[in-house]
């Protein structure tokens, strides 16, 4: 027999606009990264590794984008 649990969040303002903004920096850096293994394909590249990806990210995107610092450091990862 299965069993499967429903949960809904009841979410005050604070918490929304919280998620809300988690959820645009995790799709700002999912496309960036994207980006960038696409462009290594196109070109015959090695493919950098999710570190590799990371360390860029902080150093290049992060550095441009103020707003990449109002989440919590593991939403980018």
């Amino acid at each position: 027999m299965l069993l499967s649990f429903k949960t809904q969040l009841i979410l005050n303002n604070k918490q929304v606009t919280a998620f809300t903004k988690a959820s645009r920096v995790a799709r700002h850096a999912y496309n960036w990264a994207n980006a960038i293994i696409q462009k290594c394909w196109d070109e015959k590249q090695k493919v950098p590794s999710a570190i590799d990806l990371h360390k860029r990210l902080v150093a290049e995107v992060k550095a441009a984008n103020q707003w990449c610092y109002e989440t919590n450091k593991n939403v980018p990862q």
